[in-house]
């Protein structure tokens, strides 16, 4: 099966930023390396709307949920022990739970990129387990 540029388009709730910087920060990469990028990132992104829940969930029952999700432990409990700073924290981060979501998804696209271009070694036996990165011939 061919791998198609345009498969970035599938992704639940892509903006037109995030594509266009998944378009950049791929732009080097070889076809296998895209195919195994869109694995990895389509598996790890936080949708949008799924960190609108999270903020919502976060305003009561479980105060820096949506935090501790996008991977801000220290800031998760100060909303959890804080109560979201009074609900003002809370209240704020459903407002701009777009921004979250981007800075996230942002994230996470750089450390995927990183992961491919440091298994860079696997694409080039392809068929073969992964060698081993202590054999340096």
């Amino acid at each position: 099966m061919e791998f198609n540029d345009d498969l970035f388009l599938n992704l639940p709730g892509v903006t037109p930023g995030e594509l266009a910087a998944i378009v950049e920060g791929v732009a080097g990469l070889s076809r296998p390396q895209k195919k195994f990028f869109y694995m990895v990132y389509s598996e790890n992104r936080k949708p949008a709307k799924n960190i609108l829940i999270y903020c919502v969930l976060g305003l009561c029952p479980v105060p820096g949920l949506q935090r501790l999700i996008v991977g801000e432990i220290l800031m998760g409990f100060l909303y959890f022990f804080t109560l979201g700073f009074f609900f003002i924290g809370s209240i704020a981060d459903i407002l701009n739970y777009r921004t979250i979501a981007a800075d996230c998804n942002l994230k996470i696209m750089y450390e995927c990129i990183e992961l491919v271009k440091s298994e860079s070694l696997w694409f080039k036996f392809p068929g073969r387990h992964m060698p081993d990165k202590s054999y340096h011939p």
